[in-house]
């Protein structure tokens, strides 16, 4: 606005300067001002006045004078009602932009206040599910230790029991192969015995058999007689 009211401003002044330049060629006697008759004389009158001709140019000046203060005078009007509107908008304008960067700073705030407290309130959560998670993990710690503690027992009872069982079993296999070795080593003199005292029998029998068939009883009296069948 300033920037128009400046640019017009600068037209009028290159009126006036443009006007001044007229009644200079006027007073020099260039103007058709100075040869043109008055309209109160008649053409016979004779020569114009000088002085007359100078009150007319004045004259001339000043209603030029009047009527370009009345116009500037107009134009600076309409230039400060067209300032004053221009500043009226910008104004409401500023105060609209003013009014809509408060509330855009008000809702930066709420969301900058919101996702904080989104934060806040999921830094909680994970604050609270690794707490969870902690206490679950050193639970299941724990008892797996109790667990392996107590299979390290029972294995190592059940070692022990295997290893006394194998220890009574071994014992009993030892007592087994010495009374295996013992009853072989009787079975082998009772056999031996037995073969003796057969063989004794056996020769005995022998005897026997022999004496007996030395005997007259078992003879042939018919051989002894000279008979054969």
């Amino acid at each position: 606005a300033q920037a128009i009211l400046v640019q017009a401003v600068l037209q009028d002044l290159g009126g006036c300067m443009c006007t001044v330049q007229n009644s200079y060629q006027c007073l020099s006697g260039e103007s058709p001002m100075l040869q043109a008759h008055s309209p109160d004389r008649s053409h016979d009158a004779g020569p114009l006045n000088p002085f007359e001709t100078a009150f007319a140019l004045i004259r001339a000046l000043r209603d030029e004078f009047h009527n370009l203060k009345s116009e500037v005078d107009e134009f600076k009007g309409k230039a400060e009602q067209r300032f004053q509107k221009v500043e009226g908008d910008l104004d409401s304008t500023t105060i609209a932009l003013t009014k809509r960067c408060e509330q855009l700073e008000a809702a930066d705030q709420d969301d900058k206040l919101s996702t904080n407290m989104r934060f806040e309130r999921m830094s909680d959560n994970v604050e609270e599910l690794r707490k969870v998670k902690q206490a679950r993990l050193d639970n299941l710690d724990a008892q797996m230790k109790a667990e392996m503690n107590v299979r390290f027992e029972q294995n190592q009872a059940l070692d022990q029991k295997l290893r006394n069982e194998a220890s009574n079993l071994r014992k009993d296999l030892e007592k087994l192969s010495n009374d295996v070795g013992s009853f072989k080593n009787k079975v082998a003199d009772d056999s031996a015995a037995d073969r003796t005292r057969h063989d004794e029998l056996r020769h005995d029998s022998e005897k026997l058999a022999a004496l007996l068939s030395d005997s007259s009883l078992t003879r042939d009296p018919f051989n002894q007689l000279g008979y054969r069948n």
